[in-house]
């Protein structure tokens, strides 16, 4: 798939490459995502009514909380975001190819913080214009390529300690193939690669195994029809606030992330309580 993207981006123009990068998120994306309710049952199964209301309106609460943090303290909510999906991202790819440890946390995050910088660096331009959207503060590419570079170090000295290599070297191929990607392919394009294919595709492995006990066609229409509901409410819910608040179109892209942001905050916490669950089990 990762070959097939790339193939893709070398022979699209960058209409087309955001076309499809909008539907994969839209889709895939938003789908991984869809289901943390009912992830969020699994915990709750043994408590009463009143216990399970208040999880499933903290979680609400949390989505709107973090769509209001973009209109009223952009800057630290873009800050926050990028901060939750550095460790979010590393959690998922590392989760089930590691042995558990304390400093593991601070190992996700540095990972995910060198697909992000990786990211930024190659899309300097873009990123900067919704940054910029965002929070009105504009960064040099410089200042993204210091932070490469301490991210990279942390994150060198404990795969290092962890003794790692191979799958080190594996990473550092895989970092390279992204940095080929991410150069011939617009942002949309680019992000929506790693949080698709890289991201979203093994989360939807992890929670079908957790929900169903397996992958199968079964487990994946039980899955598509339990998050049918919350996947149209995502869409209608951001077609609506394009519609009635006549959103600009430079400011489509910075709408666009802070969505993304907003349903990302819950989801992060939903999965690695999955997760810490499956390892107390």
């Amino acid at each position: 798939m990762s070959v097939l993207a790339l193939i893709i981006a070398i022979l699209t123009n960058e209409y087309i490459q955001n076309i499809l990068g909008i539907i994969a998120i839209l889709s895939i994306g938003i789908v991984h995502g869809a289901n943390d309710l009912k992830i969020l049952s699994t915990f709750t199964k043994n408590y009463n009514s009143s216990i399970r209301l208040k999880y499933f309106s903290f979680y609400l609460l949390t989505v709107l909380m973090g769509g209001l943090l973009f209109f009223f303290l952009p800057s630290f909510a873009l800050l926050f975001f990028v901060l939750v999906s550095c460790f979010h991202f590393g959690e998922q790819h590392w989760e089930s190819k590691i042995k558990p440890n304390k400093y593991n946390s601070l190992f996700y995050f540095f990972y995910g913080g060198v697909i992000f910088l990786l990211l930024f660096i190659i899309k300097h331009q873009d990123v900067s214009k919704v940054i910029f959207e965002i929070t009105g503060i504009n960064f040099e590419t410089i200042f993204f390529q210091i932070l490469f570079l301490i991210f990279f170090l942390f994150y060198f000295i404990i795969i290092f300690f962890k003794k790692e290599f191979t799958l080190f070297f594996i990473e550092i191929l895989l970092f390279l193939f992204f940095v080929l990607v991410f150069s011939n392919s617009t942002l949309i394009y680019s992000f929506s690669f790693y949080f698709v294919i890289w991201h979203s595709l093994p989360s939807l492995e992890s929670q079908l195994k957790n929900l169903y006990g397996e992958v199968s066609s079964t487990s994946i229409f039980s899955y598509v029809k339990s998050s049918v509901l919350y996947w149209l409410m995502s869409i209608l819910g951001l077609l609506s606030f394009y519609y009635f608040f006549e959103i600009q179109s430079n400011y489509l892209l910075p709408l666009f992330f802070s969505f993304l942001a907003a349903i990302t905050f819950p989801h992060v916490i939903v999965i690695s309580l999955m997760f810490q669950t499956n390892k107390n089990n």
